[in-house]
């Protein structure tokens, strides 16, 4: 069975590549203490080749009750050539946080 968490987080990702073609893939990003804790929001990392360089910059957004979303959730959106800097450790996510499994794409 499917976590409300991870069923959420699949659903955002899915509707935010159907809305965005240019997003290439989708990653979970991980709190190292508290990713198990309800009120720690969703955070998702989309890498995107129509987006405009500007390093990690997380952006926050409130649980979207009517739209069946009861967690916080954070997006970090980046370029692809973002992405590899990140993956070569010359960008780095806020601390406390490491980058997770690929959820879609």
């Amino acid at each position: 069975m499917i976590a409300p968490r991870e069923y959420a987080a699949a659903a955002i990702a899915k509707a935010h590549v159907e809305a965005e073609p240019g997003i290439k893939a989708i990653y979970r990003v991980e709190s190292l203490r508290h990713e198990h804790d309800e009120r720690e929001p969703i955070k998702l990392l989309e890498v995107n080749e129509n987006t405009v360089e500007r390093g990690i910059e997380p952006i926050s957004f409130a649980p979207q009750l009517d739209g069946g979303i009861p967690f916080p959730l954070v997006i970090i959106d980046v370029t692809p050539r973002e992405f590899r800097l990140l993956r070569q450790r010359k960008l780095s996510l806020p601390r406390g946080w490491r980058l997770g499994q690929k959820i879609l794409l």
